[in-house]
């Protein structure tokens, strides 16, 4: 019997991955269920399929996610229009930007790579400063802190408004972390570790000496991180980083302990005196190092144990970057 000739065309897979990495990260995984090797190159260019942090970089009206690992893949993100007119970019935690309104008021968070929105209660008055975010804003023990001048706001999946919390010393909080349920934060400017529950709030002043004199700590940034369950304290001196200082909370004995390795923890660290810790297996990058963002040049650093070095150079265009773990959740 006669058979009709089938004749294919076999799109070559450079040409496959120059289109995904035009794509939103989401649509790139959609792709890939086109065929199997559309889903194999598809694998190299979803961000979602690892806990490595990723540059995201606003410049001018381009939004550019970048893997700091291989510097020649990167993803232009689009963001709704009607968001970007009346919010702009504050944060990120979680996989979410946090958008502050341009009118009082309102703060939205959204997922770049679900694409999913979440528009949180209205304040009816100039949005508080985002503190921290315990966890996604889709799992039910997320917990999100603003603050202001006096006053702490705490917002909860379910939450139809803001509870807000009267006459508080927050505002001097100046790096926040949770660990076990607990918030823990540094307090400016005596540099005293602090740790408290919310609703009901209950606020507690650790008997843990700064582990330096308050005058050379001046002369540092300072992080709180949680590592491999443990909180550790990291010391930047600025403004070179030539010289890191690493402890270890022991809170049994309230004192912090110097270690001199983050181990196989890399660290990536924000703006707002924030970190991220991720193992070296699951970052795929140098261990016992840290990422930084320089808040007004721009300029991305990798910091060693034999020094530091420029990955990525900031420019006029660049209104701001921060790292974003890459979330479908």
């Amino acid at each position: 019997m006669w058979r009709a000739k089938v004749i294919t065309k076999r799109i070559p897979i450079d040409i496959v991955e120059s289109v995904l990495m035009c794509m939103n990260p989401k649509d790139a995984v959609r792709l890939s269920t086109t065929c199997k090797e559309w889903r194999v190159a598809a694998r190299r260019f979803d961000p979602t399929m690892s806990k490595t942090p990723w540059l995201f970089t606003v410049a001018d009206d381009s939004y550019i996610l970048q893997n700091i690992i291989d510097e020649n893949m990167s993803f232009k993100i689009r963001i709704p229009g009607f968001l970007l007119g009346r919010n702009f970019i504050n944060d990120s935690s979680y996989g979410w930007l946090v958008l502050k309104s341009k009118q009082y008021g309102i703060i939205s968070l959204l997922n770049p790579f679900s694409r999913a929105q979440l528009d949180l209660p209205a304040l009816g008055h100039p949005v508080p400063v985002f503190l921290h975010m315990s966890s996604p804003p889709t799992k039910p023990d997320c917990v999100i802190l603003l603050v202001d001048v006096e006053n702490l706001y705490v917002w909860r999946p379910g939450d139809t408004s803001w509870n807000m919390e009267k006459n508080m010393d927050i505002k001097y909080y100046m790096s926040t972390i949770s660990l076990q349920g607990q918030f823990y934060a540094i307090a400016y400017p005596y540099y005293h570790l602090m740790t408290f529950q919310v609703l009901p709030l209950r606020v507690k002043k650790l008997n843990v000496p700064p582990p330096m004199d308050i005058c050379d700590m001046l002369m540092y940034d300072v992080f709180l991180v949680e590592s491999c369950g443990e909180i550790r304290l990291v010391c930047i001196r600025i403004p070179h980083l030539d010289r890191v200082i690493l402890f270890r909370l022991d809170l049994k004995n309230e004192t912090w302990i110097k270690i001199e390795s983050l181990g196989d923890q890399t660290l990536f660290l924000k703006n707002n005196n924030q970190a991220m810790s991720i193992s070296t297996l699951d970052a795929k990058c140098y261990g016992n190092c840290m990422y930084s963002i320089n808040q007004w040049s721009q300029d991305v650093y990798i910091i060693k144990k034999n020094g530091v070095n420029i990955i990525a150079r900031g420019s006029q265009s660049i209104i701001k970057r921060f790292w974003i773990t890459p979330s479908l959740i």
